[in-house]
């Protein structure tokens, strides 16, 4: 390193530490809702690669120990300053705690010459000045000898990473060349370090592409619709263009045909594919033989997904063999439900046998909504009871106890439950049969029975049923347009129709409105006593839940006689950006819990692309 380049450097270096003084490098405070004062973890710059993260982590929380770990009398003391009380020894040991624990660990971030030997005069000088017996020890204690390293080391990687992101954006940044070369922008980065994470829909394929950072950070979205009825249509970063049949057919040829977009695929580390159905898979596996036959298995019980991820994933084992795919099963976060919840009352050894128990779906999103209302609380997740709705073209609704899933409207497939857009929801079992032309008369004379295959009954009941047989249109968008709405009107039919007690008649669109809002009303109602009324939250999330105002309106009317807060028109109609929105009047919410009405905007593939990240295995 020449004397001209590190006089550079320390030039830029210095003038960002102008305000700089020695704090807690691990925790901040901070004042909560409640105008309380909280202490937390300070966030870790962006940017970073994770072995500067990790490094960095690793020292911040070193030096917080040896510093000021611990409260003596109302006072915060570190080991250090004990450790410094013994004459001499006392001086040594720290002085080799300071350099092995913070300063060797912070040189491992590949640090200017420079900064390593400020950081290694910081440990002299508080090895020199706590040779003074008791004074000495008080002054280090005060000049908090590692927290100052931590800091230097943080701030030197904070302009790392805010250089990165620049050179990611495609802007050449502000440091002159000689700058670069100290605070080498993107040291650290894996060059295969892109998550792409793909959510295969029955027609459709959604692929998010994100690079590592903390966890992670978005670089580019797209979408494939109408994979099944082409013209396909293909959605880039917000440019959409239609694809013809010969270039898009399935889910492999779509898949292909976003690869062809981007610059270098073999970036790509890691591929996350949501899995609706695991079976007994509680954790993301990464794929091999026995968990795709395994997959494959379990596609009679999700037909309308399984099938097209493993259309999905087949392509990538084959195109991108070098990347590692990782399958994240929406049934997972439903392993904490409790048998007797589980369990349907047939015979047991059949059931176990055949796994036959509720297994619950739409996992990735609850467990980013989760974590996102946590977020939005300032709570532990382990403390939060919420009772979420996640409305879309497929529907279902969950309790969550103490951050857990208690129950959850869909069962063995995803066909239980609520009505969605071609799925029935829950009906009674023998309807099926009754329903088609082949049942005949009504009759329990076994002798009469007609067969009427599975396939069949799984055909009417996922894919010719829901609001499109009962409107014409999958759209609940163009349903909610010409439907009868009014919160005060739909709670009266429901109570008896007019004055002379005759429901009024409904067109299709109000009734299929209502029906809705009435299977939706069974599971809030249910799940509100299964969580004994201390609820902290309904939350609405999914394509339905975070665009129409208009169910969120009726639903939470209805959930006002349990004591949730009154939704406050303005904020139910304009939601803003923010991934958690309040809708509810403050103050509105009664009992123990506040009982809030909130919407929460689930994104399943950034749920997988953190998860991956941040799961050490997947980077072995």
């Amino acid at each position: 390193m020449t004397f001209i380049l590190t006089k550079a450097g320390k030039k830029l270096f210095e003038k960002h530490l102008e305000q700089y003084a020695p704090q807690d490098p691990l925790y901040e405070m901070y004042t909560d809702s409640k105008g309380k004062q909280q202490r937390r973890k300070r966030a870790l710059p962006p940017g970073l690669s994770p072995r500067d993260a990790k490094i960095l982590q690793s020292v911040k929380r070193r030096a917080h120990y040896l510093d000021k770990g611990f409260h003596l009398c109302g006072f915060r003391f570190g080991w250090t300053f004990l450790i410094g009380l013994i004459p001499v020894v006392g001086d040594v040991v720290n002085a080799l705690l300071n350099y092995y624990l913070v300063i060797r660990k912070a040189k491992q971030a590949d640090l200017p010459g420079w900064l390593s030997q400020r950081m290694m005069m910081n440990n002299l000088a508080s090895a020199v000045v706590g040779s003074v017996p008791v004074v000495g020890d008080v002054v280090v204690a005060v000049f908090k000898t590692n927290s100052r390293n931590a800091a230097l080391l943080e701030e030197m990687l904070r302009l790392r990473g805010e250089e990165y992101m620049k050179l990611q954006e495609g802007d050449a940044g502000g440091l002159s060349r000689r700058d670069v070369e100290q605070v080498k922008p993107g040291n650290g980065w894996n060059r295969m370090s892109l998550i792409l994470a793909a959510n295969a829909g029955s027609s459709s394929l959604k692929i998010s592409l994100f690079r590592l950072a903390h966890p992670v950070d978005l670089v580019l979205t797209c979408s494939i619709s109408n994979i099944t009825a082409p013209p396909a249509q293909f959605s880039f970063n917000g440019a959409t263009e239609s694809v013809p049949a010969e270039t898009i057919a399935d889910h492999a040829s779509a898949f292909s045909h976003f690869l062809t977009r981007i610059d270098d695929p073999l970036q790509i580390a890691c591929i996350c594919h949501r899995v609706v159905h695991g079976g007994d898979y509680a954790t993301p596996v990464v794929i091999d033989h026995a968990a795709y036959d395994h997959i494959a298995a379990l596609s009679d019980l999700a037909p309308l997904h399984n099938g097209a991820a493993l259309a999905v994933i087949k392509a990538c084992l084959e195109k991108m063999p070098k990347a590692k795919s990782i399958a994240y099963f929406d049934s997972a976060f439903h392993s904490t439900i409790p048998r007797h919840i589980a369990s349907y009352a047939i015979d047991q050894c059949i059931a176990t046998k055949r796994g036959l128990r509720k297994y619950g779906f739409h996992g990735l999103s609850y467990s980013f909504i989760l974590r996102s209302v946590a977020h939005f609380l300032e709570r532990p997740i382990s403390s939060l009871n919420l009772i979420v709705l996640h409305l879309g073209s497929g529907a279902s609704a969950c309790a969550i106890k103490a951050g857990r899933s208690l129950d959850t409207s869909m069962g063995l497939t995803p066909l239980s439950g609520l009505p969605g857009a071609t799925r029935s929801g829950a009906v009674d079992p023998s309807l099926i049969f009754h329903y088609t032309n082949k049942a005949g008369r009504i009759t329990h004379d076994p002798g009469m029975a007609v067969n009427l295959h599975v396939t069949t009954a799984e055909d009417i009941l996922n894919r010719k049923s829901g609001w499109k047989v009962l409107t014409g249109t999958t759209d609940f968008g163009e349903i909610v347009k010409r439907a009868k709405i009014d919160a005060r009107t739909y709670a009266f039919k429901v109570n008896g129709g007019d004055k002379d007690g005759h429901e009024e008649e409904m067109d299709e669109w109000t009734l299929a409105f209502n029906l809705f809002v009435d299977r939706i009303l069974d599971f809030v109602g249910a799940y509100h006593l299964k969580l004994g009324a201390a609820v902290d939250a309904l939350v609405f999330s999914g394509g339905i839940g975070e665009r129409s105002k208009e169910l969120r309106q009726v639903v939470a009317a209805r959930a006002r006689c349990l004591g949730y807060a009154k939704v406050d028109p303005a904020k139910n109609a304009e939601l803003g950006e923010d991934v958690v929105v309040d809708i509810g009047q403050k103050g509105e919410g009664k009992g123990e819990r506040e009982k809030r009405v909130l919407v929460c905007r689930t994104d399943e593939q950034l749920e997988m692309a953190r998860s991956c990240a941040l799961d050490e295995k997947f980077w072995k």
